[in-house]
């Protein structure tokens, strides 16, 4: 048996577990409260070249209980992740393994965390890790059909993260064996998926909650205060305000609200633990907003009906500066790396955020569209780790 992990630091957290299925592959994705997005491939030893073949994936919404308790097996800021991948691996596909770890540039991996993840998955029978970026897992996959070399440019958006890798690729490039020899320059920034929501949050859906409203002072009125709506950005983060020192201040604020009704929708958001089904929302916002010019959010649960309209100007306004975060990152590593972007064959990017325009227009005007290239944006980094662990295994044989 084969088996590919990839982490990558994601800032959205929560307890929701997707798993992807077809025969004997299997591809997981786990969001935890620590902020951590947990990629897992496994790659059962039977598949062989059946690894290639990794597009039709049946999807299952699949919830595990208790997620918290993957967390304290040490400092939060060494990714101690063992638990989870002993639990997983051991219950799931006991035996001998060849692992291959995928993360992210954002992520803090010292010596200190390397060994205690290499130490867990050994407990699992993994005993045999290779570490390699999610961007450069990405590329794998992209070269898999190249007949000629090329110097790539992989960006990786992930839910807290954006991974800029230049690398080549190609069959004389894959001689190369190690991916080190093959990077030219790597680097990242902590703004993706996850931002581009809180700022959709922050300006569509909150004043329709309360948030700019007016309250009753001594003798005047004024704004209500923004911490409660500040929560309501990262949905994970919600569930803060269910002490009961912060309920009885939302209960304090509703009374001298000017606007009652919408501080209940916002009181009725944090006692029903409505955060995550609210971001969905948000995020099939923001998906309609990548193919049409304008999009209505809405958000019907029983007790809550809020729906408002958005274009997808008002949208890059509010992420103006996110983009420039992100179109300085790329020129920064370019400039570092002493590579011109005429130099650069094509331009590959992954992840959901790809498919903003606005994003895509940073790469089209830096390196022209026709040197474009995308396909398999949700699965590519998992592909890549699954194609790269099984070249290793042909090589051992």
């Amino acid at each position: 048996m084969n088996a590919g992990v990839g982490l990558n630091e994601d800032a959205l957290g929560g307890k929701a577990l997707r798993a992807v299925a077809r025969d004997s592959i299997a591809v997981v994705e786990m969001r935890m409260l620590t902020g951590i997005e947990f990629n897992l491939a496994i790659i059962a030893q039977a598949c062989g070249d059946a690894a290639m073949g990794m597009d039709g994936f049946d999807e299952a919404q699949v919830t595990i209980r208790n997620a918290e308790r993957f967390v304290g097996c040490g400092e939060l800021d060494t990714l101690a992740y063992g638990e989870l991948a002993i639990d997983f691996l051991v219950d799931t596909h006991a035996g001998q393994a060849t692992g291959i770890i995928g993360r992210e540039l954002m992520v803090r991996f010292d010596a200190f965390a390397t060994k205690r993840l290499t130490d867990a998955l050994a407990m699992a029978g993994i005993t045999e890790v290779h570490f390699e970026l999610e961007p450069v897992a990405a590329a794998y996959s992209y070269e898999a059909n190249l007949k000629k070399d090329e110097l790539l440019l992989v960006a990786d958006f992930g839910g807290g993260t954006t991974d800029f890798t230049l690398i080549r690729v190609g069959p004389d490039a894959r001689r190369m064996g190690d991916s080190q020899q093959r990077v030219l320059a790597s680097a990242g920034v902590g703004i993706a998926g996850d931002s581009f929501d809180a700022k959709l949050v922050r300006h569509l859906v909150a004043p329709l909650l309360g948030r700019g409203s007016q309250w009753r002072l001594i003798g005047k009125t004024g704004t209500v205060p923004n911490w409660p709506f500040a929560k309501l950005e990262h949905w994970h983060h919600l569930s803060f305000l269910k002490s009961n020192e912060n309920m009885e201040a939302l209960r304090s604020l509703r009374a001298r609200a000017l606007e009652p009704d919408k501080i209940d929708l916002f009181i009725m958001l944090v006692t029903e633990d409505l955060g995550f089904q609210l971001h969905r929302a948000v995020q099939q916002a923001k998906y309609e907003l990548s193919a049409k010019q304008e999009a209505i959010f809405s958000f019907r649960v029983p007790g809550i009906h809020v729906s408002q309209k958005v274009t997808r100007a008002q949208f890059e306004e509010w992420i103006s500066d996110e983009l420039q975060s992100i179109a300085s990152c790329v020129d920064h590593m370019l400039e570092s790396s002493g590579v011109k972007a005429s130099a650069v064959d094509r331009v590959f990017l992954t992840g959901d955020s790809s498919f903003v325009p606005a994003v895509r227009a940073i790469f089209e005007s830096r390196f022209g569209r026709e040197r474009m290239v995308g396909g398999s944006e949700f699965t590519s980094v998992v592909k890549g780790l699954a194609l790269r662990s099984r070249d290793l295994s042909h090589r051992k044989r």
